[in-house]
């Protein structure tokens, strides 16, 4: 392990130590009262919300653990390594010259839950790594090679598992919604992972590097998944308030499970005794969330329960609204309660 990164996890273990307030991620999945509207939903010319199928650049939801990284753009580079051995590097001119492929992918990070649902969908621009290092000519790994560590700017680090590169596969991405790609989200490149969440898709990325053992990522160390898969997962977005007005409510959610499409959303309003079905207002794949909504008429005034369940293309359903094992990903149906009155 580089210096850097020794002292970048040093840091952060005395910071807690001492009661800090470096971010971890966050890892808050219970039943919830919503308190706020969540800034991507809009309201169409009736006044009916919807959730824009991409998100807006600027209402993308941002993480960083490892603080923002001081460097010159313009001398950014790339190192493409196997085993302490540079083979190739990549600046921002040749990014610059090769042609841009655009992909949808929704993006969630492993520490969402219902009180704060970091899950949002863009359209970003890049090449495939493999592509990236054929450009290159950089040759095939040998049958040793496990993993591929990587690295960022702020001294983040994680891993993959090596056939990764070619099954998930692995993007290096530097435009996200048609424009360059800012440096909040990573400028001037980042990796974009599909079927992973956000702890496996780095941003300011600088080394990629093949190697021959299992390699403990920054969160690792804390008991957060070394795998970062998607769990299928379900959240209520709409209503946005506890409080809600007499008459039927529309109530407006999102579901992924990455490259295991959902296929079906329900919704339930007597603690899971019935179940409804839930329409689709967006579901176009694998790897790409999905919009759903459901007009709910409660019958009496007072407090209700709502609670989602959503089903993938497998047969794998959310578990209730407390996630399995929370450090892998939140894999439960979010469930409100709201007062009609």
């Amino acid at each position: 392990m580089s210096q850097s990164l020794q002292w970048n996890r040093r840091r952060l273990l005395k910071a807690l130590a001492a009661g800090g307030s470096i971010a971890l991620p966050a890892c808050d999945q219970l039943d919830v009262r919503i308190k706020n509207k969540p800034d991507a939903i809009l309201y169409d010319g009736d006044g009916r919300p919807y959730i824009p199928p991409i998100t807006a650049t600027e209402e993308f939801y941002r993480y960083q653990c490892c603080g923002r990284p001081e460097f010159d753009a313009d001398t950014w580079s790339l190192a493409i390594v196997d085993r302490g051995e540079v083979l190739a590097t990549v600046d921002k001119a040749y990014l610059d010259t090769l042609p841009v492929t655009e992909i949808e992918l929704t993006l969630e990070c492993i520490g969402a839950g219902p009180r704060n649902p970091n899950i949002n969908n863009a359209i970003w621009g890049g090449i495939p790594l493999r592509d990236l290092l054929d450009g290159l000519g950089v040759p095939a790994h040998d049958a040793s090679i496990r993993e591929l560590r990587l690295v960022g700017a702020d001294d983040y680090h994680a891993s993959l598992p090596i056939d990764t590169l070619d099954t998930a596969p692995i993007w290096v991405i530097w435009q996200m919604n048609g424009e360059p790609l800012p440096f909040e989200h990573g400028h001037p490149a980042r990796l974009m992972v599909p079927g992973h969440y956000g702890i496996k898709n780095l941003k300011w990325i600088t080394e990629i590097e093949f190697v021959d053992e299992v390699w403990e990522g920054f969160w690792d160390a804390f008991g957060w998944d070394h795998v970062g898969v998607y769990k299928v997962n379900g959240y209520i977005l709409v209503p946005a308030s506890e409080s809600v007005n007499e008459g039927p409510v529309v109530v407006l959610g999102t579901a992924v499970a990455g490259s295991d499409p959902v296929t079906r959303v329900e919704i339930s309003s007597d603690e899971g005794d019935t179940w409804k079905d839930c329409e689709f207002d967006y579901g176009p794949g694998a790897d790409r969330w999905v919009l759903w909504s459901y007009v709910f008429d409660p019958v009496r005034k007072g407090e209700h329960t709502l609670e989602v369940r959503c089903t993938t293309a497998s047969g794998a359903v959310t578990v209730g609204p407390q996630a399995s094992k929370p450090k892998a990903g939140y894999d439960g149906g979010q469930r409100i309660r709201i007062t009609v009155t």
